[in-house]
C-alpha cells in the first residue's frame, strides 16, 4: 500500500503544462530557457512571452516545406502560421502519426518546445490535418 501512495504522490508532482495558443512569431522572438529533468522538481523547457512560460503550443499552420529522410526516422516540416514559420522535428516512432502530412495541408499541432544549435523548433505531442479551417 505504501508503494501505491508513494507513485501517486511522485505523479501529482509533475503536471502536464499548458499547450498555449500562440503565434509562432511570438516563439521566435521570446527568449528560449533550459530544463532541467535532474534537479529537485522538473522544470521544463520553454520561450518566455509577455510574462508566459511557453513550453507546450497549440497552433493551426499550413505546411510549407517537408523532408522525410529515406529509412523513416526522421521528419522535418516547416510550419507557416502567416506570422512566422518554424521546424516540427519528429523522430523514430513518433514520425508514424505524420505519415499522411504533406506540404500545403493545413495542421493542428500540440507540441513541446525545444531547441538545437540555438534554433527553436517543436517536437509534436498530436498532429491533425485540418480539412476546414
Amino acid at each position: 500500500m505504501e508503494e501505491t501512495n508513494t507513485q501517486v504522490q511522485k505523479t501529482n508532482q509533475i503536471q502536464r503544462q499548458i499547450a498555449y495558443k500562440t503565434w509562432l512569431s511570438d516563439l521566435s522572438s521570446g527568449n528560449f530557457t533550459q530544463g532541467s529533468k535532474f534537479s529537485e522538481g522538473f522544470s521544463p523547457n520553454y520561450v518566455e512571452v509577455n510574462d508566459k512560460k511557453i513550453s507546450r503550443v497549440n497552433i493551426i499552420a499550413t505546411v510549407v516545406d517537408t523532408f522525410k529522410s529515406e529509412d523513416g526516422n526522421y521528419f522535418s516540416f516547416t510550419l507557416d502560421d502567416g506570422s512566422a514559420t518554424i521546424r516540427l522535428k519528429a523522430f523514430n516512432e513518433d514520425t508514424n502519426a505524420l505519415l499522411d502530412i504533406e506540404k500545403g495541408d493545413i495542421v493542428l499541432v500540440i507540441a513541446r518546445v525545444r531547441e538545437y544549435q540555438e534554433e527553436v523548433y517543436i517536437s509534436p505531442e498530436i498532429t491533425k490535418k485540418i480539412t476546414d479551417p
